[in-house]
């Protein structure tokens, strides 16, 4: 009994509280700033009953902001986007039952095959604060993966290995221009946004996006590099960690037709988010569209290995097998 009392009379003074407190007119303006882009931009903008978002993210907003964002964020119905918060560095997601994005990752070993070459892709963080610095670390990461390109390349090589896993993605484009040499040229996949596609394709050795050259923008000049053996094999790597811009890496390294993917299925994030930098400083990173391969092929829940291997003795001996054949 005393304790129906007790709880009875928290949700007396909690109701009280939310009723006296109101917002003032510089976090209104905030919240209304928020739910415009959700409302303009979402890819879920036509199936959400808006009324009832706005009523509900800023019921939440009088118990705190991150009790907001979470609430939108839910509400949006799309576990990809996420919310960056300039002042304490943090991350916020919406409430969904699925594995967390920014789990511990297995650890995981190069996988080095006799008369293979190999080039682990890692993953590439954009600054949130700096162009300049984003351009200047871009240079500096796909000229490395160059390299390595390069030191590993020989005539005599039976097969390439292109290691995706646990990539868990940031910015696709210095991804994708380090693996230049293993696309073929023209398109190269798409991004789809409310019906309008925009193809990636591959011109004279550099990497477009629709009319923008982004080979020029993150390397500042042409890749002039041409694998010794263009037609021989390539294995791509990748595992339940391989995740949003690394998943849209392997879309386009589909377009070499002597591509196989071995490992496990990826982790399902096969759309486009949008980096939007609200008025405060933060960045609200919010799905706007998604990704096909160069043939049209979308991959709603990820892409699904040819050669399953879920440990890396199972995966060494299906890569041996393959390139026997």
């Amino acid at each position: 009994m005393r304790k129906t009392i007790f709880i009875l009379t928290f949700f007396i003074i909690i109701s009280a509280f939310s009723q006296e407190k109101k917002l003032g007119k510089s976090e209104l303006k905030y919240y209304k700033e928020l739910i415009k882009h959700f409302k303009s931009k979402s890819i879920n903008k036509d199936s959400i009953d808006w009324e009832n978002f706005e009523k509900k993210t800023l019921t939440n907003a009088l118990i705190s902001r991150d009790s907001a964002i979470r609430t939108a964020l839910t509400l949006n119905g799309e576990s990809h986007s996420f919310y960056y918060r300039i002042d304490n560095k943090t991350r916020i997601f919406g409430n969904f039952e699925s594995k967390p994005f920014l789990g511990k990752r297995k650890k995981i070993n190069d996988i080095k095959i006799e008369n293979s070459g190999y080039i682990k892709i890692n993953h590439f963080i954009s600054s949130k604060t700096s162009l300049k610095e984003t351009i200047e670390r871009s240079k500096i990461y796909i000229n490395k993966n160059i390299e390595n390109i390069k030191s590993n390349d020989s005539e005599n090589l039976k097969c390439w290995i292109i290691d995706l896993r646990n990539n868990g993605g940031g910015q696709m484009w210095p991804m994708i221009i380090s693996l230049t040499p293993f696309l073929k040229e023209g398109n190269i996949g798409y991004t789809v946004k409310e019906k309008k596609e925009t193809n990636w394709r591959k011109v004279n050795g550099e990497i477009l996006y629709g009319k923008r050259n982004k080979t020029k923008k993150y390397l500042g000049k042409p890749f002039n590099y041409s694998l010794k053996n263009p037609r021989m094999k390539v294995a791509v790597l990748i595992n339940e960690w391989t995740t949003s811009s690394a998943e849209a890496t392997a879309i386009a390294v589909l377009s070499n037709s002597n591509v196989k993917f071995f490992g496990t299925k990826t982790f399902g994030y096969t759309s486009n988010n949008t980096s939007i930098k609200m008025k405060n400083g933060d960045y609200l990173h919010l799905t706007t569209g998604f990704w096909k391969n160069y043939n049209g092929k979308k991959f709603k829940d990820g892409i699904i290995p040819d050669f399953e291997s879920c440990n890396e003795k199972e995966l060494k001996e299906s890569l041996k097998n393959w390139i026997k054949k």
